[in-house]
């Protein structure tokens, strides 16, 4: 059962999405099979990046192209839709992770649900 849907929306965000999941996935203190990824790109040609995603993470990733540019928020929602865990990460393709943090967030969703973080 995945506890964690990390959503990260791109727009021509080829140059960064990688080393973003390389970190994602370097520092993920989860069990993996709890962590859902899935990126939503908002670019008119996304194939070259998704085929390269494909060849690095086969299924650890879902790719969406959007059927249009909606902007980020759309993009958000559209990768909400899909995600199926309780807990939902937004992330843009440029965050990179420092340390470990999934385990953390999700106690302190388990200590209160009712929980929103900004």
């Amino acid at each position: 059962m995945k506890r964690l849907s990390i959503i990260i929306v791109t727009y021509q965000s080829e140059h960064d999405i990688y080393d973003c999941l390389k970190t994602v996935w370097q520092f993920c203190d989860i069990d993996k099979s709890m962590l859902e990824v899935i990126i939503v790109d908002n670019s008119p040609e996304c194939e070259p990046m998704f085929t390269k995603l494909r060849h690095i993470y086969g299924n650890d990733v879902t790719l969406i192209h959007n059927t249009h540019n909606g902007g980020y928020g759309q993009g958000n929602n559209v990768g909400i839709q899909q995600a199926s865990a309780p807990v939902i990460m937004i992330m843009n393709p440029d965050v990179r992770l420092c340390q470990p943090l999934f385990s953390t967030a999700l106690k302190a969703f388990d200590e209160k649900p009712e929980l929103c973080m900004y």
